[in-house]
């Protein structure tokens, strides 16, 4: 808890952290206490970083503003049983003889690594955390190509492409064509 922390929290005095207080006193209004205020300020605020492994947290950062964390341990995922199935089929990687060599939490580790590629390296753990989180979070997960591919050193990671045919016939076909 923030003030059990011994941190600026919904009544703190940190001039920089004034719109997060803010937000605090309004979740705290509505609720939101311990943990659960914790989080969902971390959630409203969307900072991400790298941080302790007892999960979101709201720390203050050198500037005397606050800063989230997210922990992104190895812990297992919570799939149902269809899930499970549905990424054996279709995401997990699989040697030449057709065995499972990757569990979720290692896709989701590929994918996450693979997008904090195009981050600059400075940033890349951070971003990489972050992405793993989301995913085994799982308030987001990326398109099929991207869950397929990512890592792989092959293949592409959009599922779709934007053409731009003019309003013509052999704009339209030469659009064709390009695709074929």
């Amino acid at each position: 808890m923030l003030k059990e922390q011994g941190q600026s929290g919904p009544t703190g005095n940190s001039n920089s952290g004034d719109l997060t207080n803010d937000l605090a006193k309004v979740l705290e209004s509505h609720g939101y206490t311990g943990d659960r205020l914790q989080q969902a300020v971390f959630q409203l605020d969307g900072q991400a970083g790298s941080g302790p492994a007892e999960g979101p947290s709201v720390t203050n950062g050198d500037n005397g503003a606050l800063e989230a964390s997210v922990s992104v341990g190895e812990a297992e995922i919570n799939l149902s049983e269809n899930a499970r199935v549905i990424l054996e089929k279709r995401y997990l990687r699989k040697d030449e003889s057709g065995e499972i060599t990757e569990t979720p939490e290692k896709l989701f580790r590929r994918v996450s690594g693979a997008i904090a590629q195009g981050e600059a390296p400075a940033d890349r753990k951070r971003w990489d955390d972050a992405f793993y989180e989301l995913m085994t979070s799982l308030k987001f997960l990326p398109n099929s190509p991207t869950l397929v591919n990512a890592g792989t050193g092959r293949g592409c990671l959009s599922a779709c492409f934007v053409v731009s045919p003019e309003d013509d016939m052999n704009s339209i076909m030469d659009v064709a064509k390009d695709a074929a």
